[in-house]
């Protein structure tokens, strides 16, 4: 019997009811898709009374009446009789005006002229009339809607396996552990490629992980494809395991455009079907296919898809952590921030997982209930098991759960294969059978017969724990005794996803007595090294009886012996792995009982090596610091920290306890945080504020008491009134203003009654506090400010003075904020520089010498603070020759007076402004300048007389002049001569020597490198063409000299010369220099200058008679070391093989060097 005819026959059997619903499935295939069943009892195959059968709304706000007979006689009267009754407004409350369409549907024969009777009925109201009898729904059921066929009357007409898009939704979400059906979400740049894609071909294969995305975007695909072209008809194949050539010949013969859904099409076995659907499409034909395959079986779609051109690929990424936290919000709302971390872990960048997680977490509404994932994974991967259990091969499993442990596994390894072959006792060939197997049914990807690995790191973590924990198929002693320690790591990333995953306490269970095994084996052997290795993975299974291993050995040491006063107490991470150190560090999530012993034991151990302080504080400000989770229990584990720490402090009794306590605590108390969490191989960063919660204030408030107590300890002032600067000055990092407000309630009753409005120091940091508080509008006593406010802190304002860093300071608001901008538009630096100078000489106008005298000790009390006030060491002996410059300016006798005065001060402010010689020069006169400078006796007298020599004009330059200079080389020290020599130039006017007899001077201290700095000068690579020019001039008689210093400044700076200009103009001048730089390296005392040379001889191509040169490189390097042409000395090749390829080859071939 044919197809038509079972349909048909079927039609022929339904009852109303039944046929009502066929009805209207069949309505809603055709489009009419607002479908309101008015005659239908809703859940049952029955009718009720009512008019229409059926009522659609369309988006014009008309209607379409839908009427239904299963009768076999008198069809027509009975279709006339219910057109009556929907054109009768008291029965339905429609006006007839409002209907645009009646249908008929039924299960008999009309004729014609019965149809025209029944359209003329309708066409006497305007209104359109359209019938659908047995034939033309049976043929349409057979052709068109075979789904309708096969649900509603039990005849497959085809395999099922193409459908439309809705059947599509439905069968996949039955089959999916998640809908397919969510919103769109992040994929709007490969939604964009995919589309181009079928715009400009027939092919687009979406390729990426399981679980990635790929379904839902080919059906967003296919929506928006549709919505642009809506001549398409869109099939979604659904495969159901048989033979799909028949169904695809039958509904892609037709004429028309197709748009194909070929889902999963790595499970396709003939997806070569539709490479020759595509290859074999007729001229009234448009085929368009969007093909998803799983990453690792790309390859074997792609050489399929080969042989038709029109193709496009597009990858599909994992999803980041961000944008799985937004689709469980939009999707699911979720917001609390412990759901949505614990899902996007669990996801790993999976949406399909991050959705099933998401499910079981509204369900339960309970976090625990998503701690362990065992359930869900097991239902993620239910497939993979249901393979392996039809299989009936345990071998499969087993050589499943080896490879998740190593990852990847290389066939041509030896050591690899013997070692698993030794420690599973699995054959290789076993072994390679199941990973054959393994491969086939995609579990595995293999690679060219012999790389193996598990596609999906998440399907790894799960096979891993399969094997290993769940069903135990594996041995984890195993693991243990063949590959521990060698293969440490490799054991931390599969365990940890584990732990992290699935239901730790039973995994610990099945660890526990191998390890407490291992432990004793490890101890009784004193093997000591693996030991700490071992510790370092799995402490969390032997706490007790690492910490007091720990403990025992602390005990043993010897302490060292150091200054406390010269420790440094800065956090310092270099902690190697494993240690003593990073041991400890382990327990920040211990429980509260170990945490303090950890901590006790750590602090223990401060006392034995006081020089490993600073990893000390790293551990306690990092490892037991706040991380962005600290707050879901209490700052627990920081308030343990302080409080251990203090006890070992006695009221700052112990200083190195007292200092570190300071140190802990200026680190917390910032606001602002960042830390670091392993996630696989990638590394994530957490910046996070601390919330402003009571247990918070607790801790705050316990850690400024104790801060403050120990300022009563006067070797600890400076420390605490650092933290205070440090504290206010810290920016973002202290931003908080609720938090700072609260605060406040501590220090500023501390500054009040302990800190000195007399001290510089005092009003320094308290003025900065104050800026602190007003930045976040936290109020304060009116008079604070200008309470400590002395003389020296209003002068250090007037030296420091910014307009820009002033106008911040007062910004207390967002309005406000709009100054800055206004600030920064119409600022000029020349008007900064001029109103800083109108400063000052507004400020020292009615100063006297006594008045400076003054100034200069408040300047020493200032330059002690330098490091507060956060500048560079130059920048405040500038702010004071400012008030030189603007006193020379105002009164030129007293500022004589005043220099006279500095220098026999002894200089100590330690100014370097050209500026202050060149006015006494213009003052005074060269000698009575001379005088001043050269007559008191102060630190940096000689680099003031080395100014005086750069300034004096060269009309006034007498011979003593010369001989002074000369002896003022030969006398300084290293950081007092000049890092030029240009100003010599001036002085070979009387004496044309004088550059050459002063690099002579230089070349003498030759072992002293910091001594040829200066000399660096004459080989500066950007002034080659000025030092050509003219310093190379007065070389002329003593080139020697010249060549010296070259081979000088390059013994120090190898890199000095990289373009090889002087080494050129050196050897053009005299082309036997090539010959003493060679025996020059071979001199060298420094074996590991010539062992080393990587120096570019390149720039040698570039000579003029660069053959004849590279001849007489070679056969002169030949002729030092007979024994073999390329020397451990000297790489010939250095000279030979670099950028002039052309150059080099001519010549080696020319040469006949064979290298």
């Amino acid at each position: 019997m044919s197809k038509i005819n079972q349909i048909q026959n079927e039609l022929l059997r339904l009852d109303g009811g039944t046929f009502q619903k066929l009805a209207d499935a069949y309505l809603y295939k055709r489009g009419y898709d607002r479908i309101n069943p008015l005659g239908s009892v809703i859940g049952a195959d029955k009718v009720r009374q009512g008019t229409p059968d059926t009522l659609v709304v369309l988006p014009n706000g008309k209607y379409v009446f839908a009427e239904y007979t299963t009768q076999k006689e008198g069809v027509t009267n009975k279709f006339k009789k219910d057109l009556n009754k929907c054109f009768d407004e008291s029965k339905t409350g429609i006006s007839v005006e409002k209907i645009q369409e009646i249908v008929l549907c039924h299960t008999s024969m009309l004729s014609p002229d019965e149809e025209d009777l029944l359209r003329d009925e309708c066409q006497k109201r305007g209104v359109n009339l359209n019938i659908f009898g047995i034939g033309p729904i049976s043929y349409d059921l057979y052709q068109k809607y075979p789904g309708i066929a096969r649900e509603q009357l039990g005849v497959e007409v085809d395999t099922g396996q193409i459908i439309d898009v809705d059947e599509f939704v439905n069968a996949y979400n039955k089959k999916a552990a998640t809908p397919i059906n969510t919103t769109f979400h992040f994929r709007e740049e490969e939604l964009e490629e995919v589309l181009q894609g079928l715009e400009k071909s027939n092919l687009v294969i979406v390729s990426g992980k399981a679980g990635v995305g790929k379904s839902r975007l080919a059906l967003e695909c296919c929506n928006r494809f549709l919505a642009s072209h809506p001549e398409y008809q869109v099939r979604c194949i659904f495969l159901r395991g048989a033979d799909i050539f028949e169904d695809l010949r039958v509904y892609f013969s037709e004429p028309g455009c197709h748009l194909i859904l070929v889902d999963d099409a790595n499970r396709v076995n003939s997806f070569d079907y539709f490479i020759d659907l595509l290859h074999n499409q007729r001229e009234d034909q448009k085929i368009k296919v969007i093909a998803t395959v799983r990453d690792y079986a790309f390859e074997k779609i792609q050489k399929l898809s080969c042989s038709y051109n029109n193709w496009a690929g597009v990858e599909l990424n994992s999803l980041d952590e961000n944008q799985i936290k937004q689709i469980l919000k939009d999707e699911y709302e979720i917001i609390n921030p412990l759901y949505l971390h614990r899902i996007a872990d669990i996801a790993q960048g999976n949406p399909r997982l991050a959705i099933m997680a998401a499910l079981l977490a509204k369900q339960e509404n309970r976090l625990d209930s998503i701690n362990n994932v065992s359930n869900l994974y097991d239902e993620y991967y239910s497939s993979v098991r249901r393979d392996l259990h039809e299989l009936g091969d345990e071998n499969l499993l087993k050589a499943a759960g080896i490879i998740a442990f190593f990852r990847t596994v290389d066939r041509s390894d030896e050591n690899m294969m013997k070692a698993i072959e030794t420690a599973f006792t699995i054959s290789q060939k076993v072994f390679w059978k199941a990973v054959r197997q393994l491969h086939e049914t995609e579990l595995l990807d293999m690679y060219e017969n012999e790389i193996v690995r598990v596609s999906d790191q998440v399907l790894a973590t799960y096979l891993f724990y399969l094997t290993f924990f769940k069903d135990r198929l594996l041995k984890f002693a195993t693991l243990l005794t063949h590959f521990f320690p060698q293969l440490q790591y490799r054991l931390v990333d599969a365990l940890n996803p584990v732990l992290n995953t699935f239901d730790s306490e039973r995994v610990i269970e099945v660890m526990r007595p191998h390890v407490n095994q291992a432990w004793e084996i490890y101890k009784n052997a004193g093997d000591e090294k693996n030991l700490m290795h071992f510790i370092q993975v799995f402490w969390f299974l032997k706490q007790t009886d690492i910490l007091v291993y720990i403990h025992n050995r602390i005990s043993s040491m010897e302490p060292e012996l150091v200054d406390l006063s010269q420790l440094e107490i800065e956090p310092n991470s270099n902690i190697p792995s494993p240690s003593i150190l990073s041991t400890l560090g382990l327990f920040n999530n211990s429980d509260e009982s170990n945490l303090k012993i950890a901590l006790d034991i750590l602090l223990q151990y401060a006392t034995k090596r006081p020089t490993e302080i600073p990893q000390v504080l790293y551990l306690l400000t990092e490892q037991f610091g706040f991380d962005h989770e600290s707050y879901r229990y209490g700052f627990a584990i920081q308030e343990i920290v302080i409080d251990v720490l203090w006890e070992r402090v006695k009221n700052g009794k112990d200083v190195l306890f007292s200092k570190l306590f300071i140190a802990v605590a200026k680190h917390y108390l910032f606001t602002e945080f960042d830390t670091t969490r392993m996630k696989g191989r990638a590394i994530n960063i957490f910046k996070f504020t601390l919330p402003q919660i009571p247990e918070l204030s607790e801790l705050r408030q316990k850690i400024w008491q104790r801060v403050f107590q120990l300022y009563q300890v006067a070797i600890l002032k400076e420390d605490v009134l650092n933290l205070l600067h440090n504290y206010s000055t810290s920016g973002y990092k202290v931003s908080v203003d609720e938090i700072i407000a609260q605060d406040s309630s501590e220090v500023l009753p501390f500054i009040e009654s302990y800190l000195d409005a007399s001290s510089y120091s005092n009003c320094l940091i308290i003025q900065s506090y104050l800026d602190h508080l007003e930045r976040h509008n936290v109020p304060f006593g009116e008079n604070l400010h200008e309470r400590f406010t002395n003389k020296t802190y209003a002068l250090s304002e007037i030296l420091f003075y910014d307009s820009s860093e002033r106008l911040h300071r007062n910004i207390t608001n967002k309005e406000n904020e709009r100054l800055i901008e206004n600030f920064l538009v119409n600022y000029s630096f020349e008007e900064e520089e001029r109103l800083k100078q109108q400063k000052i000489q507004d400020f020292f106008v009615n100063y006297n010498l006594e008045d400076y005298k003054q100034f200069f000790n408040q300047c020493l009390e200032i330059q002690q603070e330098t490091g507060r006030l956060k500048h560079n060491a130059y920048y405040f002996p500038s702010q004071v020759a400012r008030v030189f410059i603007a006193l020379a300016d105002r009164d030129p006798q007293l500022y004589i007076d005043v220099m006279k005065y500095y220098l026999s001060w002894g200089e100590q402010l330690k100014i370097n402004d050209l500026r202050l010689i060149n006015y006494l020069i213009h003052i005074l006169d060269v000698d009575k300048t001379y005088e001043i400078i050269n007559q008191a006796d102060y630190p940096s007298k000689r680099k003031w007389l080395f100014n005086f020599y750069r300034l004096l004009p060269q009309e006034l330059i007498r011979e003593e002049h010369l001989d002074q200079l000369c002896n003022l080389y030969k006398e300084s020290q290293t950081n007092e001569v000049p890092d030029d020599l240009n100003f010599i130039l001036k002085y070979c006017a009387l004496e044309k020597g004088i550059l050459v007899k002063i690099v002579k001077i230089l070349l003498e201290v030759g072992n002293d490198n910091y001594k040829n700095y200066p000399l660096s000068c004459l080989f500066n690579k950007y002034e080659y063409e000025s030092n050509t020019l003219l310093l190379f001039n007065c070389f002329d008689n003593q080139f020697n000299i010249l060549k010296e210093a070259y081979l000088q400044v390059l013994k120090h700076d190898r890199h000095m010369d990289d373009n090889g200009l002087y080494f050129v103009y050196i050897l053009n001048r005299n082309p036997e220099f090539i010959f003493e730089y060679i025996d020059w390296i071979y001199q060298q005392q420094d074996y590991s200058y010539h062992r080393n040379d990587r120096q570019d001889y390149s720039f040698l191509w570039r000579y003029d008679n660069y053959d004849k040169l590279m001849s007489q490189i070679i056969e002169y390097i030949y002729n030092r070391n007979r024994e073999q042409l390329s020397l451990r000395s000297i790489r010939v090749s250095n000279f030979l093989f670099l950028m002039q390829m052309e150059k080099t080859m001519k010549f080696c071939g020319n040469a006949k060097i064979n290298f």
